[in-house]
């Protein structure tokens, strides 16, 4: 009997370190989505999220961009449900369990069913063959698929040649797959169809920064959406072109509003930043932000540069101050 109890609690206590292992990894998924009228952004719709029993797990609003979130979630497998007068019921499968970290989704209202045909959108309307491509794009561009996007992406916008968010995705595809002039060209022509595309901006502003084109970059970044001023790629373009102009304060708020996201994938930022502290006669603040571009970008352009500044600081016995005091 004392072999059986000791083999039930080796069980146990292997049952819950399985359980404790497969917790680690609960709720950490996540699924960003955007809801389309036609052409338009839906905006205020409720949307509903169930499991794959049919319980429902969480509810929220699109906001004014059509987007939607749901965090925290397992890697299982959910239902999108969407109800709204007026149209179609939504019901869209999303399986977790396979995915990365987050799965994003494009769906799309259709009118409800009238006598005669369907209900109309009007000047919003997008074809249902315009709606597949594009949902087809979407999933290829969440896998990374760039080149393979690139053809429904071309679909969709040839049955719905004014639907200004495609070209912003074709111009990202593009991109992507190191077709800048086509890149730039899309995201001007979606610019030219609604000039609310912010992300459009964005990234022909980054062009126009890297062209040293900076009242161009900042042109397009004002007359980009109030809403989008907050963002960090916005706050970042903004900085550049503020840096290129002279205004070395203005550029060292967007800077420094950007630092926290932009770091990660475009290190360059701490350069700017520590050209300014120098400017500003912060030299340990300085030599902190180097040695952290340094260790984000150990072979980026800057890096030959940077190493010896770095090293004429530390010989000139100029200390690095501890990471909270650096900003």
């Amino acid at each position: 009997m004392p072999g059986m109890r000791q083999a039930r609690l080796i069980l146990s206590l292997t049952a819950l370190a399985a359980l404790a292992v497969w917790g680690q990894g609960f709720r950490q998924k996540s699924i960003v989505g955007r809801l389309w009228l036609g052409s338009q952004p839906a905006v205020h719709f409720a949307v509903t999220l169930q499991n794959e029993f049919g319980n429902v797990v969480a509810q929220t609003m699109t906001d004014s961009a059509g987007e939607f979130t749901f965090n925290g979630l397992a890697g299982a497998t959910y239902r999108i449900v969407v109800a709204a007068d007026g149209f179609q019921p939504i019901n869209e499968t999303v399986d977790l369990s396979a995915s990365g970290e987050q799965a994003s989704v494009s769906l799309f209202l259709h009118p409800v069913q009238v006598r005669g045909g369907y209900g109309s959108l009007g000047a919003h309307s997008l074809s249902a063959k315009a709606q597949r491509a594009f949902s087809a794009a979407q999933k290829l561009l969440d896998q990374g698929q760039y080149q393979q996007a690139l053809a429904p992406l071309n679909a969709g916008l040839a049955a719905a040649p004014k639907f200004a968010p495609g070209y912003v995705a074709l111009g990202n595809a593009y991109w992507a797959t190191r077709q800048r002039d086509k890149a730039e060209a899309s995201w001007r022509k979606a610019l030219e169809l609604d000039p609310k595309q912010a992300e459009a901006a964005i990234n022909l502003a980054r062009l126009d920064n890297d062209r040293r084109q900076w009242p161009q970059a900042l042109a397009l970044l004002n007359a980009a959406p109030a809403a989008a001023h907050s963002a960090w790629p916005w706050r970042l373009e903004h900085g550049r072109a503020e840096y290129g102009l002279r205004q070395w304060p203005a550029a060292e708020s967007d800077l420094r509003a950007a630092e926290p996201e932009a770091g990660k994938t475009n290190p360059a930022v701490y350069v700017l930043l520590s050209n300014l502290a120098i400017k500003a006669g912060r030299f340990p603040e300085a030599r902190h932000l180097l040695e952290m571009y340094l260790a984000a970008a150990p072979q980026g352009p800057f890096a030959p540069r940077a190493r010896a500044i770095v090293q004429q600081m530390i010989a000139r016995g100029i200390p690095d101050p501890p990471p909270a005091a650096a900003h």
